[in-house]
């Protein structure tokens, strides 16, 4: 099961992640934009089939996500034990390895209050 699957059927990710309904939307409009042609149609139909349980999903699958959504890297977590809220930044690295063993590494990063959301190097990179 991979990271999509468990934040779309484990009930209590909503609870943990705050901001759950955007890093959700976000990575569903990524796999449906960018999977075709990099993940199997077997694999795609399952992972739609599994997300499909959750009443949000045809909402996230079908609608788009803004630039600014897409760019944004602030993961709000809330401590299940005190309600403290955590502030993160993720990050995807994509590796590949020549045997033909790829994975993604998602890395969370604490972040100051104030940091921007969307990555100033993004920003740079689009030219805005």
């Amino acid at each position: 099961m991979n990271v999509i699957e468990q934040m779309m059927t484990v009930p209590e990710a909503p609870e943990v992640l705050v901001n759950w309904d955007t890093i959700v939307h976000r990575l569903l409009f990524s796999l449906r934009v960018l999977g075709p042609g990099v993940v199997a149609p077997e694999r795609m139909a399952e992972i739609i089939e599994t997300c499909s349980a959750n009443p949000e999903f045809e909402r996230m699958w079908s609608t788009p996500v803004s630039e600014d959504l897409y760019n944004d890297s602030a993961i709000l977590v809330r401590n299940p034990v005190n309600g403290e809220l955590i502030s993160l930044t993720m990050r995807v690295y994509n590796a590949y390895h020549p045997q033909g063993c790829s994975y993604q590494l998602f890395m969370l990063t604490p972040r100051l209050p104030g940091t921007p959301t969307v990555d100033p190097f993004v920003l740079n990179a689009i030219g805005t």
